[in-house]
Formats: structure tokens, C-alpha cells, sequence
């Protein structure tokens, strides 16, 4: 079975909780909140993300709340 690191859309802003925040973190620097246990940015910076993941070869998949809107297994 394939991991994927798993980013949620809530609203204007991408989530990513538990130790898919933490990777996101490492390889972005963006801050995570130890009491959420998640990362999240603004939907502005979604390419940045996506582009870092895939270059890092990171398979990941993209909820828009709890519906699945993109799969993508590098």
C-alpha cells in the first residue's frame, strides 16, 4: 500500500496534520503548531508546496474538506 502525505483545503488555506505537517515543516520551514499538531499555508503558495513535493519526490493527495481532489504517487 502507497503513503501519501495528505494536504487539506479549508477554505483559503492547505492543512497538513500529524507527521505529514512535520515533513512539510523540514522541507518548507513553515511553522508547526505543536497544539494542532499541523502546518498550514495559504492557498497562494500551493505551487511552491506541490513543486518542492514532487522534487523531493513525495507522493501526496489533496482533500477539499473530506473529498478527495487530487492523487498523485511519485
Amino acid at each position: 500500500m502507497a503513503k501519501y502525505l495528505k494536504i487539506y483545503k479549508i477554505g483559503n488555506f492547505y492543512n497538513a496534520y500529524g507527521d505529514d505537517g512535520i515533513i512539510i515543516h523540514y522541507l518548507i520551514k513553515y511553522k508547526y503548531v505543536e497544539y494542532k499538531k499541523s502546518v498550514g499555508f495559504p492557498k497562494s503558495s500551493y505551487n511552491k508546496v506541490i513543486n518542492i513535493l514532487q522534487c523531493h519526490d513525495i507522493s501526496y493527495e489533496i482533500y477539499d474538506k473530506d473529498t478527495l481532489q487530487e492523487n498523485i504517487m511519485v
